[in-house]
């Protein structure tokens, strides 16, 4: 079996983790003790309708026309070992409406905030070679708390306000050749002192191909909350309507398509990538594009050796 580059490894680790929907903190790639990884990137999102329970609308509320959203983020990594990774990140998130409507609940336009600072940790659990194939299952866990001081409630809000603790299992089949396919599932506990943000399930599937040269992947993610109430209920109107969005069901399935291209041996490469919510339930019917700067192995960490084989076959 060809086996991936240690290198590769960190890159795939800051695919996109840039606060688009759906998409998942962690991968199964694990990188050598000591290797470090810094990921800048930018995020374009969109959606002109959205789903008020499972209702797809033919527009959004308040005559607000198109809400878009800009996030600049940044994403990091280090190994503490072979089977054990660290990772930060930081999103600051700017969100509007095309038509300069004020939101009804914050009475501004425009939005600026930094969101959630997430701390996460992954470990590999298990490492089996079956044949020409490599079997890997791992955990993690991500910590995520609000540093900017945004307002919760209102359309034009840049987060939810809660603190949460996400724990996930996951389970990679490598083939010859690069080819891979991962699976991921989880939880999230959500608490808020001033609403009652509903806990979820969470989880994705993978499939791409990892090579020297390139990456290409594409995923479906999903989340499915705990039982609450959808926007436009009664019970919505009770507590408040758009002041009482932190507390509303919010599911959705979302496609996620990225790549990578190192530039030489640099160390550096770029990302890019493309989603679209499929389906949802109290969320935005939103798309995006996303691109990126990785820095990465030699430019990034001391050692100037060439790139090490991570797989021991």
């Amino acid at each position: 079996m060809k086996p991936l580059y240690s290198f590769f490894t960190l890159f795939l680790i800051t695919l996109f983790p840039f606060v688009v929907i759906g998409q998942s903190t962690f991968d199964v790639f694990f990188p050598k003790k000591g290797e470090s990884s810094l990921a800048l990137g930018f995020t374009s999102k969109s959606y002109e309708k959205f789903y008020r329970g499972t209702t797809l609308t033919d527009g959004n509320p308040a005559d607000f026309g198109n809400i878009n959203s800009r996030i600049f983020s940044i994403y990091g990594t280090y190994s503490l070992s072979d089977q054990m990774t660290a990772i930060i990140n930081l999103p600051f998130i700017s969100v509007e409406n095309e038509n300069g409507v004020p939101d009804p609940v914050q009475a501004v336009t425009q939005v600026n905030a930094l969101q959630d600072l997430s701390l996460g940790i992954k470990r590999k659990l298990l490492s089996k070679k079956l044949n020409t194939s490599l079997l890997t299952a791992a955990a993690g866990a991500v910590w995520r708390f609000p540093v900017g001081k945004y307002e919760e409630a209102g359309i034009l809000s840049v987060g939810s306000g809660a603190f949460s603790i996400e724990g996930i299992a996951m389970l990679q089949y490598q083939i010859q050749g690069g080819f891979f396919a991962e699976l991921q599932g989880g939880y999230s506990l959500r608490r808020n002192k001033d609403f009652d943000t509903p806990n979820a399930f969470i989880g994705e599937f993978k499939i791409g191909f990892a090579h020297s040269l390139f990456y290409l992947g594409t995923s479906i993610g999903l989340q499915n909350s705990a039982s609450s109430f959808d926007i436009g209920s009664e019970e919505f109107g009770m507590r408040g309507g758009p002041a009482s969005l932190p507390e509303t069901e919010v599911d959705y399935t979302v496609l996620n398509i990225n790549g990578y291209v190192p530039i030489g041996k640099s160390g550096v490469g770029i990302t890019a990538g493309y989603g679209k919510v499929l389906d949802g339930r109290n969320a935005g019917a939103e798309s995006y594009i996303t691109a990126g700067i990785v820095i990465s192995g030699t430019s990034f960490n001391k050692s100037t050796a060439p790139p090490r084989y991570i797989l021991g076959y």
